[in-house]
C-alpha cells in the first residue's frame, strides 16, 4: 500500500507509517495529547486515574494495548501472559478494567474461563472482552454469559477509541462492537423467518440499528430522548435475551 507496512499484532492488521517503532512513537504522541489531569466538575480537584489490566499472550500486542491506553485518565497494573499471572495480579491488585484476550495460546475458551475466575475473585472488576478472530460471533454470548461487559474486535479499538471504551466500562456502560451488533440483527431476522417469536422488540431493534451504525448510548439517549440509563438496560436485556437463544451452545461450550 504504498509506503505503509502492514503490522500483524495477534491477528490484527494495523497500518502504521514506518513499522513498529513508528508506531510506537505514534501511540507516543496520542498518549501526550491526553496529558492534561482530568479534574473533577464539581470540586475542581484531580480525579484518580482508572486502573486497568492486560491480559494477552503476544507481547506486541500487550504493548501496543498499553501505549495505546497509558495517560492522566487509564494506569496499567499489570501487562501478563497467561491466565495464572492475570489471576495472580487480580488478587494482589484488583483493576477497574481488565482487557482480555479471548484466545489465549490459541485456546478459543481460555478466556472465557477467565473471566469467569476474574469475577468470582473481583466482582468490582469490569472484563472487556477482546478478539482478533471471532467474526461469526462465536464467542460473543459466551464471553458476555461469563461476566464480560464489553466485547470488541482488536482491530476496531486500536485507536482513540479504545480509551474512551474503557472510561465508559468503569463507568458502568455496557459496550458492544458495531459489527457485532449488526450480527445480532442479522440472527434476528433469520430468526424472524421462520415460526420463532422476534429475538427483540421494535425499541431493541432501534437501539442495536443504532449501535451497529457506531452511534454510542449517550447519542442514542439523546435521539430517543430519554435517560442513558434507560439505553445501558435496554442494551443488557438485548445481550440477555441474544443468550438466551444460544443457551445451548453456550451449556456445551463452559
Amino acid at each position: 500500500m504504498g509506503g505503509w507496512l502492514q503490522i500483524h499484532i495477534d491477528g490484527i492488521e494495523q497500518h502504521a507509517p514506518g513499522g513498529p517503532r513508528q508506531f510506537r512513537r505514534f501511540a507516543k504522541t496520542r498518549r501526550r495529547m491526553r496529558r492534561p489531569k482530568v479534574r473533577d466538575k464539581v470540586s475542581g480537584e484531580p480525579l484518580a486515574p482508572i486502573t486497568a489490566l492486560i491480559v494477552d499472550d503476544d507481547s506486541t500486542a500487550r504493548e501496543a494495548l498499553r501505549l495505546l491506553l497509558e495517560g492522566p485518565e487509564i494506569t496499567i497494573t499489570a501487562r501478563c501472559s497467561t491466565a495464572e499471572a492475570c489471576l495472580d495480579e487480580i488478587v494482589r491488585q484488583p483493576p477497574q478494567v481488565a482487557l482480555v484476550d479471548m484466545r489465549l495460546h490459541g485456546d478459543p475458551y481460555a478466556g472465557v474461563a477467565l473471566i469467569r475466575e476474574i469475577r468470582a475473585l473481583s466482582p468490582a472488576t469490569v472484563c472487556l472482552a477482546l478478539t482478533a478472530s471471532d467474526r461469526r460471533g462465536d464467542l460473543l454470548p459466551l464471553a458476555f454469559y461469563a461476566g464480560a461487559r464489553g466485547y470488541y474486535r482488536k482491530g476496531y479499538i486500536l485507536g482513540d477509541e479504545l480509551p474512551n471504551i474503557v472510561k465508559r466500562l468503569a463507568a458502568g456502560a455496557w459496550e458492544l462492537d458495531p459489527e457485532m451488533a449488526a450480527l445480532l440483527l442479522r440472527e434476528a431476522d433469520q430468526a424472524g423467518q421462520t415460526s420463532q417469536p422476534p429475538l427483540f422488540t421494535p425499541r431493541e431493534r432501534d437501539i442495536l440499528s443504532r449501535i451497529a451504525r457506531g452511534e454510542r448510548a449517550e447519542s442514542i439517549a439523546s435521539s430517543l430522548k430519554e435517560g442513558e440509563g434507560a439505553v445501558q438496560t435496554s442494551i443488557r436485556n438485548i445481550m440477555g435475551r441474544a443468550l438466551e437463544r444460544r443457551d445451548t451452545r453456550i451449556g456445551g461450550a463452559l
